[in-house]
């Protein structure tokens, strides 16, 4: 009886878990940001199963914020970050204007593309 309740248990997780959101569990680097030319420096996502939490360097600063995911739709909460100054501040601005914009995930390979509501491409990281 233990051995069934545990395979049951086991088969009932492994249909009940989303492979391609367990992709989008890791770090990211940024690569790509709509808008900019050339990074100076390289925000980076790194997602929280357990709480929903996001968070990570934005490009001069420490950001955290909330996500809801469904399928490959996702969106972000309100976003905060550490406040201290930088002599480049685009990318940071830039990528921090971005987040609420996003609407949709797609995982290829080791790269993480974020769309708008349009479908148009925001922000490209890739898998650390």
């Amino acid at each position: 009886m233990k051995y069934l309740l545990l395979t049951f248990a086991l088969v009932f997780t492994s249909i009940n878990s989303d492979p391609e959101n367990s992709d989008l569990m890791t770090e990211w680097k940024v690569i790509k940001i709509d808008g900019l030319e050339n990074l100076v420096s390289s925000p980076t996502i790194r997602f929280q199963k357990e709480d929903s939490k996001v968070g990570g360097f934005a490009g001069c600063n420490t950001y955290f914020s909330t996500y809801d995911l469904s399928g490959n739709t996702i969106s972000f909460g309100n976003t905060g970050s550490t406040r201290k100054m930088c002599p480049d501040m685009s990318v940071e601005n830039a990528f921090l204007n971005l987040l609420p914009k996003i609407a949709r995930y797609e995982i290829v390979k080791k790269e993480l593309y974020l769309y708008d509501q349009t479908d148009k491409l925001l922000i490209i990281a890739i898998s650390m």
